[in-house]
């Protein structure tokens, strides 16, 4: 891959944990806890209902944002018809789930 490329997608997993230690904070989710379902509700397709949330709430507080880690998509950077995409090696993602359920 470019190196401009891995440049980018360093700092987009960046980003990403630092936008998820934000949300995950205790105070945002004691703040915006209406919000927050209601956004859920709204926008994740999910089987969860209203009934089964409070289960897991409690599980909130075990998460460690410290263990949390970003991988790389194997596949190929395509353009095609003048748009950029990563054609998936689905092989290559079967070998890095392994590793990753393996490597716990």
């Amino acid at each position: 891959m470019p190196r401009v490329y891995l440049l980018l997608l360093r700092v987009q997993h960046d980003f990403i944990g630092a936008m998820t230690a934000q949300i995950m904070s205790r105070d945002n989710i004691i703040n915006n806890a209406f919000a927050i379902i209601t956004a859920i509700f709204n926008y994740v397709d999910t089987n969860l209902s209203i009934i089964n949330i409070p289960q897991y709430i409690r599980y909130i507080n075990v998460i460690e944002l410290e263990n949390m880690y970003f991988h790389v998509m194997p596949g190929i950077p395509e353009f095609i018809n003048g748009i950029s995409y990563i054609i998936a090696d689905e092989d290559a993602i079967q070998e890095l789930l392994n590793n990753i359920i393996t490597n716990k």
